[in-house]
This record gives C-alpha cells, sequence and structure tokens, in this order.
C-alpha cells in the first residue's frame, strides 16, 4: 500500500506493510509506533522540536528521507533501515533496546550518517541482534556523545565510525564479532573496548585532536602500522606508556612493537598487568587490530 498524501501523526501505531510518499507530521510529544514494515518516502517531522518519538518495536523502519526535529529514535528488537545520506539532525538522539527487548539494529546500506549521540539498553543478552551495519562504504558518526555509554553489540559490514565528545565521554565498544571493513576516528573523548572485544577486519584507527583509544589492562592489541594526528609512526622507537602523541593527545595504554615477526610464545613482559599496542614493522598506511587470546597472532592480510 502506497499513501501518496501527507499525514498528521496524533499517536498509536502505525501498520503496513507500505509506503508514505507524504510528509509524516508528528504532534508534540507525541510517539509514533511501527506494526509491520513501512518505508517512509516524504520524510517525517515534528511540530514542536525535540517533543516527539519514533520508535521501531513491532515493525521495520525505512528512512528514505529526513527526519526532522525528533527528540529520540529508538531500535527495539527491530531493525531500522537508511535509504538516504544524513538522514538524521546532527544532534539527534538514537537508542538500542528497552526493558523488554534489550537489542535493535541498524543499516545504513552505503549511506553516510550522522547523529548527537547513542544509547544502549542492552546488558549482552543478544549480541548477535545488536549492532550497526552497512552493505556499502559508509561512516557512522557520532557528534557529540554526552554520557559514557557500551554498545553491548557490534560494527558489521562496510561500516566506518567517527566519534567525538567535547566533554570526554567514553564510548565502550563491548561486541566479540566486530568485522567492520572501515576504520575507527575519534576525534574526541573516548573510543574503549573491553577484554572480550574482538576486530577481525578492521582497516584503520585514527586518532585526531584530544580523542583517545583505550585498551584493558592485560590485553595486547596487534597492529600493522599506527597514525597519530595523521603522522605515521615508524617502528624505530619504543615508547614507554601510556604514549601520548602531545598534550591529551594518544593512547591509553603502553605502546611497544616489534620490528620483526613476533615470538612464538608470549614473553613475560608481553603477560603482565600492563595493557600494550604492538606496532609491526610495515609499510601499510592502515591498521588492522586483532585480540590478544593469549598467543601473539598477526592478522594475515
Amino acid at each position: 500500500v502506497t499513501v501518496t498524501g501527507a499525514i498528521l501523526w496524533r499517536g498509536g501505531r502505525l501498520c503496513g506493510p507500505g509506503t508514505i510518499a507524504g510528509l509524516v507530521t508528528i504532534e508534540s510529544g507525541k510517539i509514533l509506533y511501527g506494526q509491520d514494515s513501512v518505508h517512509f518516502a516524504g520524510g517525517i517531522y515534528v511540530q514542536a522540536a525535540g517533543s516527539g518519538t519514533l520508535q521501531s518495536d513491532s515493525g521495520v523502519f525505512y528512512l528514505d528521507a529526513p527526519v526532522q526535529r525528533v527528540s529520540n529514535i529508538a531500535s527495539i528488537k527491530q531493525v531500522i533501515h537508511f535509504g538516504c545520506e544524513n538522514a538524521l539532525d546532527p544532534a539527534q538522539s538514537l537508542s538500542i533496546g528497552a526493558g523488554y527487548g534489550k537489542y535493535g539494529a541498524w543499516n545504513l546500506h552505503g549511506f553516510n550518517q550522522r547523529c548527537g549521540t547513542i544509547s544502549c539498553a542492552s546488558t549482552g543478552d543478544n549480541e548477535g541482534a545488536t549492532y550497526f551495519t552497512s552493505d556499502g562504504p559508509a561512516t557512522l558518526t557520532i557528534n557529540n556523545q554526552t554520557s559514557d555509554t557500551t554498545l553491548y553489540g557490534n560494527f558489521k559490514g562496510q561500516l566506518s565510525f567517527d566519534y567525538a565528545s567535547s566533554s570526554g565521554k567514553k564510548f565502550t565498544l563491548a561486541g566479540g564479532a566486530n568485522d567492520m571493513t572501515g576504520k575507527i576516528t575519534v576525534r574526541s573523548g573516548t573510543v574503549a573496548i573491553t577484554a572480550k572485544t574482538v576486530f577481525s577486519a578492521l582497516s584503520g584507527l585514527d586518532l585526531l585532536g584530544t580523542g583517545k583509544f583505550e585498551i584493558p589492562a592485560g590485553m595486547i592489541f596487534e597492529i600493522d602500522s599506527a597514525c597519530v594526528d595523521g603522522t605515521a609512526l615508524a617502528p624505530t622507537t619504543a615508547f614507554a606508556g601510556p604514549f601520548v602523541a602531545a598534550a591529551g593527545k594518544g593512547v591509553v595504554a603502553t605502546f611497544d612493537y616489534f620490528t620483526d615477526a613476533p615470538p612464538a610464545k608470549p614473553s613475560v613482559d608481553m603477560i603482565d598487568s600492563r595493557c600494550a599496542i604492538r606496532l609491526f614493522g610495515s609499510s601499510r598506511t592502515f591498521t588492522r587490530p586483532v585480540k590478544y587470546s593469549g598467543t601473539v597472532r598477526r592478522t594475515c592480510i
């Protein structure tokens, strides 16, 4: 079913499947709930800025046109799909999960998206269904995270992640099956990983401005090459941690390196309580981190 005209939404569930070609205007303070699958081809607008909510909990949303002035867009037990470039306001709040369904997902489908903040209600009980992905190259940008947040899910597909937090908040990636092929860029604040976090195909890690990348004590994060503020770090100097390129910049970790292949067994200094990043000599301009799992290993490229 295709609805060609505009809709004034006053509450309740919007049932599908179908396409709304005209603009959907949400009354101030109302929530638009989904049912089945709905394509929003004409965009979504809230009468009073920051007072309406879009919530996908029983239906799949396809955001094929800009969404404006919405206080929060929630993916709960469903996947929200993007069908146009920068469909969201730059300060848009996104959330994943709720008390009755602690998971949700987003697919960028090759369209770059930016938002203000992301929150996640999941506790890791359904990690496989909690993710951001893209089936074409696309960047998810957080412009200004305002609270410490843990994503109990994964970054997947051809996704890149660009993070900033002017108040220095931390965004923790707790997923154990990240297979994103893009890169992570941290401009301010901190992107952190946990002891179970794995990246199997990451192509870059860029630390810009006051951005930091944090790894837990006892974990070794292996990379082929690294750049800080656009400058490649050659494997010619051993840095005692924490490595900092300049005031407020760098990696929250001990920074070590090898110029040759790693030893067959971890040495004592490699398995103590420190955290470490090991830089292997390489002419490559990208990085490919992998999780340390008890034996030193490199990703084959």
